[in-house]
């Protein structure tokens, strides 16, 4: 398969940011909203909870579609990170605890960075002239 580096490493990146997600979310989804709002420290609300587990399996889906250089993958995948770094803007801004804030930063610079590893030009092989006598 000839896929671009870059489209190597956006996969990667969108398998590891995926993954953390659905690691950290799973946990507080399956205790219902009751639990998570006994757990103090201003959790998150629980449909962003629900939110964010479902993204974060989309986005193992979209890293595997630009693992194997689908098309639809990369859409998908700037769609979410699109939506994901958006989603995480007010964490940012608002978040009670450093870590609250820190983590939506670094969400929105790895976005940012599969973005733009997705949108880069593929690089084009520069064949060069021919050195055949006619």
């Amino acid at each position: 398969m000839n896929r671009p580096k870059t489209y190597t490493v956006a996969a990667i990146l969108q398998l590891l940011i995926s993954g953390i997600i659905v690691v950290f979310a799973f946990p507080m989804l399956f205790q219902g909203p009751a639990a998570v709002e006994q757990a103090g420290d201003e959790p998150a609300p629980y449909f962003v909870i629900v939110l964010a587990f479902s993204l974060g399996l989309l986005g193992l889906v979209s890293a595997y579609g630009v693992w194997r250089n689908q098309k639809w993958g990369v859409v998908l995948t700037i769609a979410l990170r699109a939506v994901d770094a958006l989603l995480a803007l007010p964490g940012i801004l608002f978040g009670p605890t450093l870590a609250l804030k820190l983590f939506p930063t670094f969400e929105v610079a790895i976005s940012i960075a599969i973005i733009v590893l997705l949108l880069r030009p593929k690089s084009r092989l520069v064949t060069p002239p021919s050195t055949e006598l006619t």
